[in-house]
C-alpha cells in the first residue's frame, strides 16, 4: 500500500476539472494576525498578478531545481500559510530533500530546509499549523534505502529536526517506518499516524505517535493480526479528539476496504465507515476534516476494475453526522477517472475538498479539481486546467488544502510532463469565486 497513499497525493497520473455552479457564501471578516505565528520574512519570489506564471520563470525567480513536489500546506490566517514537500532532483538517490515555502498573502517565499543529521535524504509530506509554531512530519531515509519517521518545528526563525520512535522492536525489527500526516490542536499537542514494514515479515502495520511540545512517544494502535494497515490522514480539534483515516486489509482480504479511527487521548478506537459498493477493487480514504465532535468529512478514491488494463478509478467522500458514517459521491466530468487527495471543512455545512481528474484511455492529461459541500450534496467548482508548456502533454492537480474561512482557502500539488521527470509544485488560493494558479519551483 505505501506505493498507492503517500499523504493524500494517490494516483501520479490522475487528476481534473468540473463547471457546476457554486453556492456563494459570506465571508466572515479576516483575523488580525495571530502573536507567535510563523514569521514571514520580506522579498517574495513567486507572486500572483491574476495570471499564472510559466514554470520556466518561477523556476529561475525561486531559483529551485525541476521536480518539487508540494504534499501539504496549513495556515494561521489568510495572510501566514506554510506549504511542504521535497525535491527529488536535489537528491535522486537517496529519496530527495524537503522542501518548505512561506505564504504571505501575495506571494511564495521558499525557506531552506536542511537535511537532519545522518540523513542521505527526506520528504517532508504533512504540515500542521497553529499561532505559535507549525510541525511537519514525513521520513528521512539512512544506508541501505530504509526510511523512518521524521519530524520538523517551525516557529518563524528556522526549522528544528527530531526522530520520532518507530513503533515498538525498533528500528532492528523495523524496516521502514513512515509518519504519513499529523495534526496540532495546539504547538505543544500533537498527533501523527503513519505505517510500517516489519523487517524480520515485511508485515505493513499502522502505527501513531503524540507529541507534548518536548517529547514524541508511540501510541499503541492495533493493526489486525495477519492482515495489513495504513493511516493517511489525521485531524485533531483538540488534544482529547482526534479522527484518523486510511486503508484496512483484513487477513485473507483480496481487496482493502476504509479504514477510521478514533484518538480520546488516551487510546484508539475503531469507527464503523462503509467502503463503497460495487468497487471491485481497493478503496482509500486520504484526508479528513472535522467541523465538530460529530461532523467529519473524509475523502478518496476508490478502483473498479474496467475493460482496459488500466482500473478505474474514482474519488469519492465519506461524511460523519452524529455517529454514522454515510458514502457520498462526488461530481466530476463524464468519462473521466478522479482521485480526491485534500479535504478542509469549516462548518459542517460548509467543505472544501480538492484533488484531479484525467482522461481514462490515455492518462495524458490531469487536470485540477475542487468541490463544495452544502452540508446535503456537492458542487464542482471550475479550475483551469494547466497550460501545456513543453511539447509533451502537460498537466497537473492538488493533494492538499486548508481554509482560513468560508470562502478562503489554499491548496497545494505538484504539476509537469506526464512522459518526464520534471515536476513542479502546484499552488492555488480560492477566493470565491475565482482561483489563482502558479507554479512553484
Amino acid at each position: 500500500m505505501r506505493s498507492i497513499i503517500i499523504s493524500g497525493l494517490i494516483l501520479a497520473a490522475a487528476l481534473g476539472v468540473s463547471t457546476a455552479a457554486v453556492a456563494s457564501a459570506t465571508s466572515p471578516p479576516t483575523p488580525s494576525p495571530a502573536p507567535g505565528s510563523p514569521v514571514t520574512p520580506p522579498g517574495f519570489a513567486v507572486t500572483f498578478n491574476n495570471a499564472r506564471l510559466l514554470p520556466a520563470q518561477q523556476a529561475a525567480a525561486a531559483k529551485l531545481p525541476p521536480s518539487d513536489v508540494l504534499t501539504s500546506t496549513s495556515c494561521v490566517w489568510a495572510k501566514d500559510c506554510l506549504a511542504v514537500g521535497y525535491n527529488l532532483a536535489a537528491n535522486t538517490s537517496a529519496s530527495g530533500a524537503p522542501i518548505t515555502a512561506l505564504w504571505n498573502g501575495s506571494g511564495w517565499k521558499p525557506i531552506a530546509v536542511p537535511l537532519p543529521a545522518g540523513a542521505l535524504g527526506a520528504q517532508l509530506t504533512s504540515v500542521s499549523c497553529k499561532p505559535g509554531g507549525c510541525l511537519a512530519t514525513g521520513t528521512y531515509r539512512i544506508a541501505g534505502g530504509r526510511d523512518f519517521p521524521l519530524a520538523a518545528s517551525w516557529t518563524g526563525h528556522g526549522w528544528t529536526f527530531a526522530k520520532p520512535p518507530v513503533p515498538a522492536g525498533g528500528i532492528s525489527a523495523v524496516r521502514s517506518a513512515y509518519l504519513n500526516a499529523a495534526s496540532c490542536s495546539t504547538p505543544a499537542s500533537c498527533v501523527a499516524v503513519g505505517e510500517y514494514f516489519s523487517a524480520k515479515t515485511n508485515a505493513e502495520g499502522m502505527f501513531a505517535e503524540t507529541w507534548d511540545g518536548s517529547h514524541w512517544k508511540v501510541s499503541p494502535i492495533a493493526t489486525p493480526a495477519g492482515g495489513a494497515a495504513t493511516l493517511a490522514a489525521i485531524t485533531c480539534r483538540s488534544a482529547t479528539g482526534c479522527v484518523a483515516v486510511g486503508t484496512l486489509a483484513p487477513k485473507g482480504a483480496t481487496i482493502t476496504s476504509v479504514l477510521v479511527e478514533s484518538w480520546n487521548g488516551s487510546s484508539w478506537t475503531r469507527q464503523a465507515a462503509p467502503t463503497p459498493a460495487g468497487g471491485g477493487l481497493d478503496s482509500y480514504l486520504t484526508s479528513v476534516s472535522c467541523a465538530s465532535g460529530t461532523s467529519c468529512v473524509a475523502v478518496g478514491l476508490r478502483f473498479t476494475a474496467g475493460a482496459s488494463s488500466t482500473p478505474t478509478a474514482t474519488g469519492f467522500t465519506e461524511v460523519l453526522t452524529g455517529t454514522t458514517w454515510k458514502v457520498h459521491a462526488i461530481p466530476v466530468p463524464a468519462g473521466r477517472d478522479s482521485e480526491v487527495g485534500g479535504v478542509a471543512c469549516t462548518a459542517p455545512t460548509r467543505c472544501f475538498a480538492v484533488g484531479s481528474t484525467m482522461v481514462h484511455v490515455n492518462h495524458d492529461y490531469r487536470y485540477p479539481y475542487a468541490a463544495i459541500w452544502n452540508g446535503a450534496t456537492w458542487s464542482s467548482i471550475p479550475v483551469s486546467p494547466v497550460p501545456r508548456t513543453s511539447s509533451d502533454f502537460w498537466g497537473g492537480g492538488f493533494g492538499s488544502v486548508d481554509c482560513v474561512s468560508a470562502t478562503s482557502c489554499f491548496a497545494v500539488g505538484n504539476e509537469g510532463a506526464i512522459h518526464s521527470a520534471s515536476s513542479h509544485g502546484l499552488t492555488g488560493v480560492w477566493t470565491e469565486p475565482h482561483w489563482k494558479l502558479a507554479s512553484f519551483g
